[in-house]
């Protein structure tokens, strides 16, 4: 062969390779500008549930790039509430964190960029994907990510502001594979080290990441040809990596205080950890069934929406079935590397964490719980339409096209209007009162959507005490469904108060604090009817005990100060007042009260001192 022949025979392949890049790329922005057309209609809705806690009522967020060291050395919710969690999750918290500091705090920020995000996860996903299966047609990594992207049970991750936790885990275990799948291709240590960068930002995202060291020695196994002392010796590799975050977790989080209630975990309920086993296995089969059938779908599915059974019931068994013919499959067809083992193991060690099967978390169920796992079930329909209806054969026929298509069509409808319902928490509370009318807590929040709507009307305003009765209708069938709601006869107490009904409020309230001694809320409450009556001493003794319960919450040492405050105990109602203005030092009405006692007391001069602070916040 000439010369001149094999530069023409290298230039090929090279050319070819970088035709294919190209079209790669081009196909990862299509699928990533199709997932951002599937939830633009996000992008002004506004905040709901706890958006406001991780972003414009946290402290640290709204420190900007100042409160990053705060963020990586403290718990989800310490710069909310100063109080310790259970949660260490940085990452998403440093993301609202360099928003805020760049864009400000609007809700459509934060939207955006939830969307930005899951477009950009989209795009990397095609990528792994079609490493994954390289030796397959660029049709089947491609139609496994349009299925994931369209998918309607991640709506409540994409348009929920505080789900960014689920995005950046994704992203992060993306990063991991990709990089994982190089080295093993390569062998090249930059790669490694991508992959260990792509794992250490997921377990700084959401801690369920530590399940995702369980995929480390499965994708080498199916997708390289790694032996099995180096797969074994690569997965003690990301194992340390995750014990150093355990350390790290651990010196952060003190403690583990297990406060989940039945409100929370409806398997709580139950005695005996066999039938919480039975329950949880149930409700492998409600999640299946929301994978093939994704309607109707809630934001909520604590108790009692989804009912608690044993193990004679068809739910439980058909759940054990699922499961076990499943991994017994996956378990069979391993030796032979087949890619539906592999997506079928994606599911199970991607989910086993928030299972409720092994260990109780703080949630009986959840879509949210499914983002990561739909992608197995995503491979699984894709691999299926190619191995029965394509067979393999390209182009692909139009049996093949046309059922995916239709259920890309049909997850696209669902998506995109599902969406509507996340536009504030009025409307995702009137839309979901009817997908889970028999959740507590979707009771609870209804009612409470209609309370804050009558507060808006003036006090002669018919409507205003219609709503407020309606809202105690819901209360009321919120504490049917679960009589130990504790936040729930709270919530009543405060309709009746505005209904003029101090009696019923105060017996909602008693009702709490037997079902809930500990919860401090309503001490509060109780103490502040105590002091519109003018019962100043009675109203104190609420006020101290809350003070005891929650010693960090300002509004609790202020009713103090205020009781001591109109019963002439000026010292004592300043040491209460200044506890409160720690606390919360730019309450303009607390400094008020400062300076109120303080000349009442006869000290203008201390006075003066605290009526400057005022103007020095009305000038900012």
């Amino acid at each position: 062969m000439s010369k001149a022949s094999r530069k023409k025979t290298k230039k090929k392949p090279i050319k070819a390779k970088k035709q294919a890049a190209v079209k790669d790329w081009m196909l990862g922005l299509a699928v990533a500008v199709f997932g951002f057309i599937l939830y633009a209609n996000t992008i002004q809705h506004g905040f709901v549930l706890d958006d406001p806690l991780v972003c414009v009522k946290n402290d640290y967020v709204q420190e900007g790039f100042g409160g990053l060291g705060k963020i990586f050395t403290g718990t989800w919710y310490e710069g909310f509430n100063g109080e310790q969690g259970r949660y260490y999750r940085p990452m998403m918290l440093a993301g609202f964190a360099i928003e805020k500091q760049l864009f400000g705090h609007q809700a459509s920020t934060y939207h955006l960029m939830n969307v930005l995000t899951y477009a950009f996860l989209l795009f990397v996903l095609f990528y792994v994907l079609r490493r994954m299966f390289k030796d397959q047609p660029f049709w089947l990594p491609l139609s496994i990510t349009l299925l994931f992207a369209a998918h309607p049970i991640h709506t409540e991750v994409v348009a929920n502001i505080k789900s960014r936790d689920e995005l950046y885990a994704m992203l992060g275990l993306l990063g991991m594979l990709y990089g994982l799948l190089r080295y093993g291709e390569e062998g090249q240590n930059k790669h490694l080290a991508l992959s260990l960068a792509g794992y250490a930002f997921a377990l700084l995202s959401k801690e369920s990441s530590l399940a995702f060291l369980g995929l480390v020695p499965v994708t080498l196994y199916f997708f390289t040809k790694e032996s099995w002392a180096k797969i074994g010796g690569l997965t003690v590799a990301f194992g340390a990596l995750a014990g150093l975050y355990l350390l790290l977790r651990a010196s952060i989080v003190s403690g583990e205080p297990n406060d989940f209630g039945i409100i929370d975990n409806a398997l709580l309920a139950l005695d005996s950890r066999g039938e919480q086993l039975a329950s949880a296995l149930g409700m492998v089969s409600d999640y299946m069934r929301l994978l093939l059938v994704p309607h109707p779908l809630s934001y909520d599915y604590s108790y009692s929406q989804i009912s608690n059974v044993g193990w004679g019931s068809l739910r439980a068994l058909l759940g054990l079935g699922l499961l076990l013919g499943m991994l017994g499959y996956a378990g069979w067809r391993s030796p032979k590397k087949d890619k539906l083992a592999y997506a079928i193991f994606w599911m199970a060690i991607t989910f086993v964490v928030t299972s409720n099967i092994l260990i109780l978390i703080g949630a009986t169920f959840a879509e949210r719980f499914m983002f990561i796992p739909s992608l197995g079930f995503c491979m699984i329909l894709g691999l299926l339409a190619d191995r029965f209806l394509r067979k393999g054969k390209m182009p692909p026929p139009q049996l093949y096209l046309g059922v995916l298509g239709g259920i890309l069509l049909l997850y696209s409808f669902k998506t995109v209007t599902r969406n509507a319902a996340w536009e504030s928490d009025p409307v995702l509370f009137a839309t979901d009162l009817y997908t889970a009318p028999n959740s507590s807590r979707v009771q609870n929040h209804y009612a409470t959507s209609i309370y804050n709507r009558a507060l808006t009307k003036p006090k002669n305003d018919p409507q205003r005490r219609e709503l407020l009765l309606e809202s105690v209708e819901h209360f009321q069938k919120s504490v049917e469904i679960h009589p130990g709601f504790t936040a729930c006869y709270q919530n009543m107490g405060l309709a009746y108060v505005e209904l003029g009904d101090t009696s019923k409020a105060l017996q909602a309230y008693r009702t709490g604090i037997q079902q809930e001694p500990e919860y401090y809320p309503i001490w509060t409450n109780v103490g502040v009817v105590y002091y519109q009556a003018e019962q100043y001493r009675k109203a104190l003794t609420y006020f101290e005990k809350a003070t005891t319960l929650g010693p960090n919450n300002s509004a609790n040492h202020n009713g103090v100060g205020s009781c001591y405050h109109k019963l002439n105990n000026y010292d004592k109602a300043i040491e209460a007042y200044k506890r409160a203005h720690e606390l919360s030092p730019a309450d303009q009405g607390i400094l008020q009260s400062l300076v109120g006692v303080y000349r009442q007391k006869g000290d203008i001069e201390t006075a003066i001192f605290y009526d400057k602070k005022i103007k020095a916040l009305r000038a900012r």
